[in-house]
């Protein structure tokens, strides 16, 4: 089992839901998914056989049994990912650099996390328990690696995974974002005694890199002359 890192991240993309962002900053909480609610329809399934009849797939088809959907739905995920400068996670979660990256230390409110388990097949879950079921949710197929994804599993109806005070460490914002936002979210993270970056590409070193807005900016006054 991988250590855990001491900080992990959450990628937003901004679009029409910035409320979700402020959500965060202002509320400081982050939303727990249900399982029908995660990105990868194979989620709620697995080769997840029951101790009682009734409680598996229809033969053949897609459809769960309404013991299995009734199982899964308790259950509420917190995902999060290993790295701030993986640019296909920017792409996917963050809109093309046009949303943010949450970071978050591991040491308060998210010391339980989880690594994933990325597997070519997943295993057969013979399950009696709540806790055997619940392992399915830190399994996903090896096309996902690139995530590099730890998780938070809870049961119950709970939506919100409450922060502890120094949870939330640093924004960085998508070089993308529309300035008069950006200037919004600094001024938020400023007042809330959250760090701000800017996140852009380097071609130069085929990476991503992290600013201070002065530091962003005076790239861009050298740019233009």
């Amino acid at each position: 089992m991988k250590e855990k890192p001491d900080k992990l991240y959450k990628y937003k993309a901004i679009n029409e839901h910035i409320e979700y962002l402020l959500d965060i900053l202002y509320n400081k909480r982050l939303y727990l998914a249900t399982v029908k609610e995660l990105n990868d329809p194979m989620e709620e399934t697995g080769n997840v056989y029951f101790s009682y009849a009734g409680s598996g797939y229809y033969a053949n088809t897609h459809k769960l049994s309404g013991v299995h959907e009734e199982m899964l739905s308790k259950y509420r995920v917190l995902s999060l990912a290993e790295e701030k400068n993986n640019w296909v996670m920017w792409s996917h979660y963050a809109n093309c650099f046009n949303g943010v990256c949450f970071e978050f230390v591991t040491s308060g409110v998210l010391k339980d996390v989880r690594k994933m388990c990325y597997v070519k097949k997943r295993e057969e879950l013979f399950v009696e328990s709540d806790d055997a079921l619940e392992e399915i949710l830190y399994q996903k197929s090896s096309g996902w690696r690139y995530e590099k994804e730890w998780r938070i599993s809870t049961i119950g109806n709970k939506p919100f995974l409450d922060l502890q005070a120094g949870d939330l460490q640093c924004l960085y914002v998508g070089y993308r974002v529309q300035p008069n936002i950006r200037r919004c979210l600094k001024d938020i993270c400023y007042s809330v005694g959250v760090d701000f970056r800017i996140a852009y590409i380097n071609p130069y070193k085929d990476k991503v890199e992290f600013k201070t807005v002065e530091q962003y900016n005076t790239i861009l006054e050298q740019i233009e002359g």
